[in-house]
């Protein structure tokens, strides 16, 4: 699977993507697809609100070690709603239960990384020009501290020539740290060595207020067809899965009409573990005063790719919420939907919940 929260972005950029030439190549010499151009699109930005969690500690009194330890079961529904008068389709969620001091400096993913992978036409490395690439539509795998690991490629596009020069600026506790480039296939830390103008950063939180304590993390991803390396298991390095939904006929619809509201569920169980989890999140838990941080990714009908030019609709909404939680045994509960006797009901992939 992924090891880093790997931006949802890089899917758009797959029509593109590629690989720089460790030295530069005349474009009548290969069989070259011509650069794409990226033009923004009409957005949707649909407004989301977390209205249930319930976070549940399990064996609280076990000791923390590398294998064993307390867990936390989570259960969190999101109300999500497209405003506008298009419909769009939901690609991605990232979601962190925090506390809310804010004395640190760092942002909200405090152990994790996350790249934005980006294509330009050509670029100045070492007194060279590069503007022919090699691509598989792979990115690099990356660790929690945003350093490159070995992997081997499981992209299933073959492998191709195009024009441009495809780079990762990766986000290291929100902050830009490494810019990598692919060079004739292999990934190479760049980052002082080039002078090119990063894109707007669209990792989540960066430019938030900070954290000191993760109690869980979570990421969905909503795919017609599932990545070859998808297993839904964390890297040691990070507590943060990735999960697939399928999408399609026959699964998961990620389609919202115009002014549509929908409740999606994010659950499962986090566990607390050294030196791999934030072990205070049993205390900022219990403590019942935290923060529900969401971005997501949605795509509005309209994107497009034609004549070497893609039509970019995405938008990636957030929401920052505090919430105080009740205890319940050990259970600790925010509650804004659900009447005295009403609960939820899911759908066939545990996605969608409906009040009844």
């Amino acid at each position: 699977m992924k090891t880093l929260t790997k931006l949802i972005i890089c899917a758009i950029f797959s029509f593109s993507i590629g690989v720089a030439c460790a030295s530069p190549l005349l474009v009548t010499e290969l069989n070259i697809t011509p650069f794409t151009e990226h033009i923004q699109g009409p957005t949707v930005n649909d407004v989301i609100n977390a209205v249930y969690a319930n976070f549940t500690i399990i064996n609280a009194s076990a000791p923390i070690s590398e294998y064993s330890g307390p867990n936390i079961a989570y259960y969190v529904v999101l109300n999500i709603t497209n405003p506008s008068n298009m419909s769009d389709q939901l690609w991605d969620v990232e979601f962190t239960a925090a506390s809310n001091d804010k004395n640190t400096s760092s942002s909200l993913f405090m152990s994790g990384a996350s790249g934005q992978g980006y294509t330009l036409e050509g670029a100045w490395l070492d007194g060279k020009w590069y503007n022919v690439t090699w691509t598989t539509g792979s990115f690099p795998v990356i660790n929690g501290e945003g350093k490159i690991l070995p992997s081997g490629d499981s992209s299933v596009v073959p492998a191709h020539w195009i024009q441009g020069v495809e780079f990762d600026d990766v986000y290291v506790n929100g902050t830009l740290t490494y810019t990598y480039m692919n060079m004739n296939g292999t990934w190479t830390d760049v980052t002082s060595r080039i002078s090119v103008t990063h894109p707007v950063s669209i990792n989540p939180f960066a430019d938030a207020g900070s954290v000191s304590s993760t109690i869980v993390q979570e990421h969905y991803v909503f795919e017609p067809k599932l990545p070859t390396d998808a297993s839904n298991t964390a890297d040691p390095s990070t507590p943060f899965v990735t999960k697939y939904v399928l999408t399609g006929n026959g699964f998961f619809n990620d389609s919202w009409a115009s002014n549509q509201s929908r409740l999606i569920l994010l659950s499962g169980i986090y566990e607390v573990r050294q030196p791999f989890s934030d072990t205070s999140a049993l205390t900022t838990l219990k403590s019942g005063d935290i923060t529900l941080h969401t971005q997501i990714m949605d795509v509005a009908d309209g994107m497009s790719y034609v004549n070497n030019t893609l039509t970019d609709t995405s938008a990636y909404p957030k929401e920052q919420q505090q919430i105080l939680l009740k205890q319940n045994g050990d259970s600790y509960i925010y509650n804004a939907i659900l009447g005295d006797k009403q609960s939820f009901r899911e759908d066939p992939w545990s996605v969608e919940v409906f009040v009844k």
